[in-house]
């Protein structure tokens, strides 16, 4: 797989970055001074890893396997790569458990999808039945390739409903993305482009996705928070809605609640965003109290003068009128 050769490109690594900080095609070539041509090469191969996700035009966030370039790496620039440190904070959360519904018109190939490739028909097993006309309702399961893995889809039918479900792959995306539900939008795409293969592939007609109502899970990957804990205890709030989870080898805490987990991410740097204002607040401190103690001798100084010369013109008064003031 390109994204794991040993000696990947640290430019390819660069436009990772820039394409993710919000930057065009062109732009990241100027930075780089290398091809248009080249970073298009690039942008490709992220795509097709699944590194990268394109959401309009030209604008990319993190893909479902963007964990195997950010797992080598912990910052990014264009002048260089450097590694992750242990301590720093994370600031991206997994976005996973979530299912998508659609509507089923028109029932397709069950236990096979048939896809022609050079000339030659590929059979892809489909759906499993594993549950069968329970209470009226039939349940079959199977996966679909996507990217260079496979998601889990569901069918189930009724006397009176036929629902098609996708679970759609995982994101790591920052708190503003998830304040904006990227998450959502980026999975929608992800069924609709599902949702036309195997419309295309197995004859079935399926409506337009919709998201369940199903909690949505984030997950912080904070070892050192939470890497003795999390294996070893079920720690859980009382409400339920935080917990640490040792899920596939990820110290993480997770919860349900999207506040919360951008409280979570946002924290290290509102703390120190406060512990610089603060600092700077009582370097102001400093200077004001330095100030206003020049003022204060500039007042006692200006009020001796004031006295001198007061005392000088009364000595000349006096004098004029042959006295003296002592």
């Amino acid at each position: 797989m390109f994204l794991e050769t040993p000696d990947l490109p640290k430019v390819a690594l660069k436009v990772y970055a820039l394409l993710l900080e919000g930057k065009s095609q062109s732009q990241v070539s100027r930075l780089l001074r290398r091809s248009r041509r080249m970073i298009n090469y690039y942008t490709q191969q992220l795509l097709t890893s699944g590194v990268l996700t394109e959401v309009n035009d030209s604008e990319y966030v993190r893909g479902p396997h963007c964990n195997i370039l950010d797992c080598k790496i912990g910052q990014i620039n264009a002048r260089g790569v450097t590694s992750p440190s242990p301590s720093d904070p994370p600031d991206r959360a997994l976005v996973h458990h979530m299912k998508f519904r659609l509507n089923v018109i028109k029932e397709g190939d069950m236990e096979y999808l048939g896809e022609l490739k050079d000339g030659v028909r590929i059979m892809r097993p489909f759906l499993r039945a594993y549950m069968t006309n329970y209470r009226g309702i039939s349940r079959y399961s199977g996966k679909v390739p996507y990217r260079d893995g496979e998601l889990t889809v569901e069918y189930e039918t009724s006397d009176r409903t036929r629902s098609f479900y996708i679970y759609p792959p995982k994101l790591s995306l920052t708190a503003q993305q998830i304040k904006d539900e990227v998450h959502v939008k980026i999975n929608t795409q992800v069924c609709l482009e599902l949702a036309r293969w195997i419309q295309t592939i197995g004859g079935w007609q399926l409506g337009l996705p919709e998201c369940t109502d199903w909690k949505v899970h984030f997950g912080v990957d904070d070892p050192v928070d939470f890497g003795e804990i999390a294996g070893k205890l079920c720690a859980a709030t009382a409400d339920r809605k935080a917990w640490v989870s040792d899920s596939e080898g990820r110290k993480e805490w997770e919860t349900s609640d999207a506040n919360l987990v951008q409280i979570k991410l946002q924290m290290p740097q509102e703390v120190l965003t406060l512990r610089t204002t603060m600092t700077n607040l009582v370097e102001n401190f400093k200077v004001m109290t330095q100030a206003i103690q020049e003022a204060q001798n500039s007042m006692a100084h200006l009020t001796e003068l004031s006295a001198q010369i007061v005392k000088d013109r009364a000595n000349q008064i006096l004098n004029e009128n042959g006295g003296m003031y002592r």
